[in-house]
C-alpha cells in the first residue's frame, strides 16, 4: 500500500500489502467515485484495465507522492532519519519468522511504518509488532 494510503485502512490491525499498480488503482476508483465515474469533459471514465500506461503510470505515481507527504509530515521522529534508507526491522518475538524485514524505508505514520521491498511490494508493520529498526550497512 501506498506509504500514505496504507494509514487509511485503519481496521486492519497488521501488516497490508499492495503493490504500485494496487495503489494507483485505489487513487482512481476513489477519483471516479467522488466525480460520478465520468472524466472531466463529462464522459465515462475507463475502466483501469483499459487506462493507458502512462496514465496509469501518472496515477501510482501521484498515490505515492501522497503518500511520501502524508508519511513525512505525520510520522513520529523516531524513525523519520530513516526514510528513503535500507533497514532491518526486528518484530516481536509473536511475530511469524516468515514474514518480511528488510527493505527501503518508504515512511512512517501515526500507525507504523512502511518498507518497500526489492520485489516491489509495501509492507506495514504496525509499532506494536516492532521491537527495532536499524539501518543495515553495505555489508548486510
Amino acid at each position: 500500500m501506498s506509504p500514505g494510503l496504507w494509514m487509511l485502512r485503519r481496521r486492519e490491525p497488521h501488516m497490508t500489502r499492495l503493490s504500485d499498480d494496487e495503489l494507483g488503482k485505489v487513487g482512481y476508483r476513489t477519483y471516479g467515485d467522488m466525480v460520478g465515474q465520468r472524466d472531466y469533459q463529462g464522459d465515462p471514465m475507463p475502466t483501469w484495465e483499459a487506462l493507458p500506461h502512462q496514465q496509469k503510470r501518472a496515477w501510482i505515481e501521484a498515490a505515492l507522492e501522497i503518500g511520501r507527504v502524508l508519511t513525512d509530515e505525520t510520522g513520529p521522529t523516531d524513525y523519520q532519519h530513516l526514510i528513503g534508507k535500507n533497514v532491518r526491522i526486528t518484530l516481536q518475538p509473536d511475530m511469524p519468522p516468515h514474514t518480511p524485514k528488510e527493505g527501503r524505508l518508504q515512511g512512517v505514520g501515526d500507525l507504523g511504518v512502511m518498507i518497500h521491498l526489492i520485489g516491489g511490494d509495501y509492507w506495514r508493520y504496525g509499532y506494536e509488532e516492532i521491537k527495532g529498526i536499524e539501518e543495515m550497512t553495505s555489508g548486510g
